[in-house]
This record gives C-alpha cells, sequence and structure tokens, in this order.
C-alpha cells in the first residue's frame, strides 16, 4: 500500500505540472481565437462600411451625371423634333 501511494505521488505531480501547462497553453489558444475573432468582426463591420459608402457613391453619380444627361438627350430630342418639324414646314 505504501509502494502504491510512493507511485501515485510521483506520477501525480508530473502529471500535475502537465496539465497546468496544457490548462495554461489553452487560455493561450482561447484568447488567440477571441482575437482573432474580433478582429473578424472588424473585418465585417468595414465591408460593410464600404458597401454603403459605395452605393451613396453610386447615388450621387446619378443625380450629378445620369439625370443632367437625361435632360440633355430630352432637350437633344426636342431640337431634333423642333428641326424637323420646321424643315417640314419649310418643305410644304
Amino acid at each position: 500500500m505504501e509502494k502504491l501511494a510512493e507511485v501515485l505521488q510521483t506520477q501525480i505531480t508530473p502529471l500535475g505540472k502537465d496539465l497546468a501547462i496544457i490548462s495554461h497553453e489553452m487560455r493561450i489558444i482561447l484568447e488567440s481565437f477571441h482575437h482573432q475573432a474580433y478582429k473578424v468582426e472588424e473585418g465585417i463591420a468595414a465591408g460593410r462600411e464600404i458597401v454603403v459608402s459605395l452605393r451613396d457613391f453610386e447615388k450621387e453619380i446619378r443625380e450629378r451625371i445620369e439625370k443632367p444627361l437625361l435632360q440633355l438627350s430630352a432637350l437633344i430630342r426636342a431640337v431634333n423634333v423642333g428641326v424637323a418639324t420646321l424643315i417640314g414646314l419649310f418643305r410644304r
């Protein structure tokens, strides 16, 4: 019985140290995982901001370029119709 207690005691001490090392390593891994997860969340948030900025940019481009081009197109069409009408009147 004494010998068993002695053997157990000599094996439990290194086992306890190994468990402490494993526990410490697991804590480091979990902290690293938490840090990486936080970086991923930041990346997703940055991606969302980029999408919103692109949407706003597209809207601004439409307002600054597309609408005036449509108005210019309508004006050119009106001038074309007016010129065609004048030509039609002079040909009569």
